[in-house]
Parts: structure tokens; sequence; C-alpha cells
């Protein structure tokens, strides 16, 4: 287990390298989100090895892929207890469109502030918990409502 776990964090520093070198000559912005998405999958890599190692967890192939591409948390023990149909589907997705509507009206009052005042600070103090409501309580909490909704949908990954 320990050179699995050596791995996993080689996988971790070489995969955020390899981005940031991949992606040098491009600007800032598409650097960041290059090396942001490496360690968001190497992280994943990462995580599923430390709950094997602690708890036993294992994720066969096709649940690791879906833990890897589906789903936005890095607790894989949720999606090997994965089981579609439970309750609260609903006030998951009904909160979730609740913050994407939050964020894009926080993320449209940036706009505006930028091109009216031009204040680059005071757009970013609008911006930053605009992208965080849009994604991290918007985006995930429809993705997890949406996990829970799939009755049968995923009854094809293996438990």
């Amino acid at each position: 287990m320990k050179a699995a776990r050596a791995a996993a964090w080689v996988l971790v520093v070489v995969s955020v390298g390899a981005a940031h070198e991949i992606t040098n000559a491009q600007p800032a912005g598409v650097r960041m989100l290059a090396v942001i998405g490496a360690l968001f999958f190497a992280m994943k890599a990462l995580v599923s090895v430390e709950a094997r190692a602690r708890d036993g967890t294992r994720l066969p192939p096709l649940r690791w892929a879906a833990f890897a591409m589906l789903w936005p948390g890095m607790r894989p023990a949720l999606v090997a207890r994965l089981q579609p149909g439970r309750s609260g589907a609903a006030a998951l997705l009904e909160t979730g469109l609740a913050y994407v509507t939050l964020g894009a009206t926080l993320f449209l009052a940036a706009l505006l502030t930028w091109r009216w005042t031009g204040s680059t600070v005071l757009s970013t103090v609008l911006l930053l918990p605009a992208l965080s409501f849009l994604l991290h309580f918007g985006v995930f909490g429809i993705v997890a409502g949406l996990w829970r909704a799939a009755r049968g949908v995923f009854t094809f990954l293996p438990l």
C-alpha cells in the first residue's frame, strides 16, 4: 500500500507540473484551469488510494470512472455505497437552482460594476462569491440531486 500511496502523490505532482508546462504559452486563465483540472483528477486518484488504505473502500473500474468524472466530491465511499433513487433529490435540485440563480445574479452585478465603475477590486469582491455559489453550491448541488434522482440509471455500475 505504501507504493500505491507514493505513486498517487507522484501522480499529483507530475500532473500539475505537466499541465503547467503544456499550457505555459497560454494565457494565465487557461493555464490556471488546466492546472486545476489536472489537480482535480489526480486528487481523485489520491483520495481513492487513501480511502482503500484507511477503510478498505474499493471502487470497481466503472464506479471509479463515475466518481472521477461525474461526482464533484472527494469521498469515494459515497460512490461505493451509492443507492440510486434515494430521497431528497428534489430538495437538492431546488437548492442548487437557487444558488445558481444567486451566483448568476452576483456574476451579472460584477460585470455591470466593472463596466460602470471600472473597479476591478469591487468587481472581484462580487465575482468570487458568484463563482462559488454557481459552482460549489449550485452546480454541485444539482449534480448531487441528479445522482439521487437517477432511479436505476446507474445500476449498470457494479457494486
